[in-house]
């Protein structure tokens, strides 16, 4: 429930968004059904799945997508879609699928005193305005966020990488790894501290030193505006890094984020 929260923060609409200090670790599965037809449009909503972990992402839902009909956008970008349409998809259903649980974790962590009431009411407010939008998207075309998202990762589209690897959790097939650490990388530099986190905890599938996997924790902290970093936590598998790799993690670190460009919601420096 609390990785439902911190979808909600990084996908909810600038200005709607509430200071957390929550865990995001949680993943889901995403099964590709073969090819579609175009469906009828006007159904009910899916019942809510888990929230995805890596997909908690700053990749805020484009205006025209606010703006549009989103079933629309989902079927068009299953039809022969561009990869950016494709991305933009992924990413509502990614949202829509984790309205309700998020809802309630918001209402919890309000009532736990965790977030700010006003913050926490507004961001409540903009998910009941995104449920409503959700309806138009048929649903068995709910759960398609796999095939489009790594559509949307082969057609360098950022901000989905995350949403790919929770998708795969993080064992994609081999072909889909370097488009996959190249994505995170990408978002990563673009600014995206949970790509960050991901490439880190996964330094084994990317062929990341320990050296590389420490900075990109320490890159990390850096930009976590939802606190749940654990400094201690050691960088993959075996020893505590060396004083000397510790410099150097923190010197590449610094190297990687000083120009970086800031995302709504992140802090650097």
């Amino acid at each position: 429930m609390l990785a439902a929260a911190v979808l909600a923060w990084s996908l909810a609409p600038e200005g709607e968004r509430v200071t957390l200090s929550v865990p995001a670790h949680a993943e889901r599965t995403s099964a590709a059904p073969p090819p579609i037809a175009t469906p009828s449009r006007g159904t009910a909503p899916a019942p809510g799945t888990p929230a995805v972990a890596g997909a908690a992402r700053e990749a805020a839902i484009g205006a025209s997508a606010a703006l549009r009909d989103y079933g629309q956008i989902v079927i068009t970008a299953l039809n022969g879609g561009t990869p950016q349409q494709a991305g933009e998809a992924a990413k509502l259903l990614v949202l829509c699928s984790t309205v309700p649980q998020t809802r309630d974790a918001l209402e919890e962590l309000k009532q736990e005193g965790r977030v700010a009431a006003e913050g926490a009411d507004r961001t409540i407010a903009a998910l009941d305005r995104q449920e409503r939008s959700c309806q138009s998207i048929p649903p068995d075309l709910m759960g398609r966020e796999l095939e489009l998202s790594a559509r949307a990762v082969l057609g360098g589209v950022k901000g989905v990488a995350t949403i790919y690897g929770a998708a795969v959790h993080y064992a994609p097939p081999e072909a889909m790894r370097q488009p996959l650490a190249a994505a995170l990388r990408a978002d990563f530099l673009d600014g995206d501290g949970v790509a960050a986190l991901m490439l880190a905890q996964h330094r084994e599938l990317f062929g990341l030193s320990r050296v590389e996997s420490r900075a990109y924790e320490i890159a990390f902290d850096k930009m976590d505006a939802i606190g749940f970093f654990d400094p201690d936590r050691a960088s993959g598998a075996g020893k505590p890094l060396t004083d000397e790799e510790q410099r150097q993690a923190e010197t590449l670190a610094a190297t990687w984020t000083k120009d970086m460009k800031p995302q709504h919601g992140h802090r650097h420096g």
